[in-house]
Order: C-alpha cells, then sequence, then structure tokens
C-alpha cells in the first residue's frame, strides 16, 4: 500500500533527471540558508560541507538539527534529545512509567561507529526496536547506552533489529537513521519502505534550509512476512535499570539479591572492597528506606560479628 505522504517522493525512474551533486544543491539554496539565523540547530560551514561531501557521515550537530526540527513538528513524538548528551549519559532519562509508546532516539554506537535509530513505538514491555541501516546487533556499549535513556522498569530488555532495506556501503547511516525518525514520527513502518539512498543527502539540505523536514524519496514500497532480523535480550540491574560491562564493579543486596552499580549506590572504593573482603551483609537503598545512605555506617551495622 502507497503511503500518502509519500507519494509526492516516490522517484519515476522514467522521468528522472540526472541530478546535481550535493555540493552544487548547497550552493544553490545557499543564498536562503543562515547558518546563525537560529540559534537551536546552528550549523557551521564544516558541518554543511560534511553534509554535502558523499564520502562522510553525518556527525552529531547535523543529527541533532534534524531531530530538533522533529521535535517542533511532532509534539506528541518524545526522545528526539541532544546526541552528544545520549552517549555520555548526560541527559533527561526516559522512564517506562512516564513516556509514552512514542519514543523515537538516534543514537550513534560508538563501538561500531554507525548511527542507529531506536524506538519503543508498537512495542509491549521490556521491548524497544532498532531500525539500522545494516541490520547490525548494537555494541554492548551502545546497548548500555540505550538502556540507560529508556530505563526499563523489567528485570531484562529485548532489542528487536528490523528488517529494513540494507543501505548501500557504510557513510550514509546517518541519513538513514534520520529517515528512519521521520518515518516512525509519521507513525509509518520503516521496514516498508525502500528508501532513494543517491536523492538522500541532498533531500536533507533542502529540508535544513527550509527548517521542515519532509518525507525522503523512496523508490518503492514493500510488504514482508518477517520484520524482525534478530532479538537481543540484555538483563537490567541496579537502581539505573542499565547493563553490566565487563570490569564494572557491582555488588548484590542481600535482602532482594538485586546487583547494584557500585557509582550508582554511592559506595566508596574503600567499603567496596571492605564487603568484598568479609562476610558483611549490604542492603540496598530500596530495602533499607533511605535514598541518601551513609553506606560505610551502613556496612559496618550490617557486619557480621
Amino acid at each position: 500500500m502507497l503511503f500518502d505522504c509519500y507519494r509526492p517522493y516516490l522517484r519515476r525512474t522514467t522521468t528522472a533527471t540526472p541530478p546535481r551533486s550535493p555540493a552544487s544543491t548547497l550552493t544553490a539554496i545557499g543564498d536562503d540558508f543562515d547558518v546563525n539565523t537560529d540559534t537551536t540547530f546552528a550549523l557551521c560551514s564544516a558541518d554543511m560541507n560534511a553534509l554535502a561531501d558523499e564520502s562522510q557521515c553525518l556527525n552529531d550537530n547535523i543529527i541533532n538539527a534534524a531531530q530538533q526540527l522533529l521535535t517542533r513538528q511532532y509534539t506528541s513524538v518524545s526522545g528526539l534529545k541532544d546526541t552528544v548528551l545520549v552517549a555520555a549519559s548526560a541527559c533527561d532519562v526516559m522512564l517506562e512509567s512516564d513516556i509514552t509508546v512514542n519514543a523515537v532516539q538516534v543514537v550513534h554506537d560508538n563501538g561500531k561507529q554507525h548511527w542507529l535509530c531506536v524506538t519503543n513505538k508498537h512495542c509491549s514491555a521490556g521491548h524497544l526496536r532498532i531500525y539500522c541501516s545494516l541490520q547490525m546487533t548494537p555494541s554492548v556499549q551502545c546497548l548500555a547506552t540505550i538502556a540507560n535513556l529508556f530505563r526499563m522498569q523489567s528485570p531484562s530488555l529485548t532489542v528487536d533489529i528490523m528488517n529494513v532495506v540494507r543501505q548501500r556501503g557504510a557513510v550514509d547511516c546517518g541519513l538513514f537513521a534520520i529517515a528512519y525518525a521521520d518515518i516512525l514520527a509519521r507513525d509509518q513502518h520503516p521496514c516498508n519502505v525502500n528508501l532513494d539512498q543517491l536523492q538522500m543527502r541532498r533531500h536533507l539540505i533542502r529540508c535544513l534550509a527550509a527548517k521542515h523536514i519532509t518525507p525522503f524519496p523512496v523508490t518503492k514500497f514493500r510488504t514482508i512476512r518477517r520484520h524482525v532480523v534478530r532479538s537481543v535480550v540484555v538483563s537490567l540491574y541496579c537502581v539505573c535499570r542499565s547493563t553490566h560491562s565487563s570490569g564494572e564493579k557491582m555488588l548484590q543486596c542481600d535482602q532482594c539479591r538485586e546487583w547494584f552499580h557500585q557509582r550508582c549506590v554511592a559506595i566508596s572504593d574503600e567499603m567496596f572492597e571492605h564487603l568484598a573482603r568479609t562476610t558483611a551483609n549490604y542492603s540496598c537503598p530500596r530495602c533499607t528506606g533511605v535514598n541518601n545512605v551513609d553506606h560505610e555506617q551502613l556496612g559496618a551495622g550490617n557486619s557480621d560479628q
């Protein structure tokens, strides 16, 4: 079925004219695009040159500019947070109890140097969908970032890698991630479209110039039987409801048996070593009913005599 919002953007191969290069397109719209008129997503000349260069991946500035436009256009969609803050786990988290089923976020997988789009739309509790233009499984670091952002309250997180049409090459992943975010914001399914990769970069340049994201060009639509390529299940721990990384210090509460990151419950290195060397019991803040716990005193009080 052809989505009406995409009809004007369906490329007709029989009447297509030779496309201009991204550089010439950028020059053509340059008079109308003042990177300093809107400080919320000001792009410098280096950013625009990177966008025009077909050999370069999109950077955080470009991704965030597009996300901010989507935020303005789709006020009911949550997420779309600054990708630098997301990677640093420095942005406001999206508690599962607070967010709607309309959360969309573009994430950079630093472990695999790749952009992807993650969402909870059309997902059951404890599940997320990842739209990756290379259908890759995210790195352990990226899965931790995603879990930390969405804060699922379930014991585990199931991530479904969706069956989108794979991109050619590796540098256009940012373009696809933005296109997926736009499709999801329109309540459509990225798996059902074959995006016109040759037109995507030029299209995003025009959208940034107009300060409005329109549907990305597609070559055709498709109906598929298998929407999920594979699923990855990761265990969630601690008050942060995130994962465990190799070498990360954790301790188990002797009452609820939940595991906690040392940093999240503010246990000092000295206290951690004391708990590791002795048979002292540890009770987490939830079980003690104390938010700001003096863990040195708590540990001493729970030590076996």
